[in-house]
């Protein structure tokens, strides 16, 4: 026990240093998913809120890929910010009351890879970043329309009870 506790610590302090490239890049992605796991059983929108704090990490990585003109990195983190945009989506269909804050994040993020594109050099890695701003599109119109839905028709809250009011403007 003290020792995976040992191993999530090291983890937690040295993940920020590892890179892509790092040959525990791997190792790096598959704590930071277990940990969301854990957390979104127990608090959904802290778990949320986690995913969207590694949404960040990937655009930051994918910026330092562009700026060193890092290409094959550079398509693996586009590759994983894809995923991270459909496992947000996904999580929200789940819990449509967080779909507010997720189409804000996934708005602005359409922002950031625009201004990536303008300063990549490759053309692979701009094609996949058209692609990506095209999920992410469709993705705001699901997050959205799941939203309205949510509380036009109702849904099971936590606790068992329908609720049918925004939580955030409290109106029907």
């Amino acid at each position: 026990m003290k020792g995976l506790a040992l191993v999530m610590v090291a983890m937690l302090v040295t993940a920020p240093l590892i890179a892509p490239n790092n040959p525990l890049y791997p190792v790096k992605i598959a704590f930071e998913n277990f940990v969301e796991t854990i957390v979104s059983v127990f608090n959904p929108k802290a778990g949320l809120d986690l995913k969207i704090t590694h949404l960040h990490e990937r655009i930051n990585e994918l910026e330092y890929a562009i700026l060193l003109n890092d290409t094959v990195d550079a398509q693996k983190v586009i590759d994983m910010i894809n995923s991270k945009i459909v496992d947000i989506e996904t999580y929200c269909m789940m819990h449509p009351e967080l779909c507010v804050n997720a189409s804000k994040v996934v708005g602005n993020v359409t922002k950031i890879l625009e201004r990536c594109m303008e300063h990549c050099k490759c053309p692979i890695c701009k094609d996949k970043m058209e692609k990506t701003i095209e999920i992410i599109k469709r993705v705001e119109r699901r997050l959205e329309y799941g939203y309205k839905n949510a509380f036009r028709y109702g849904y099971k809250n936590r606790f068992g009870y329908r609720n049918t009011t925004c939580p955030y403007c409290n109106h029907s």
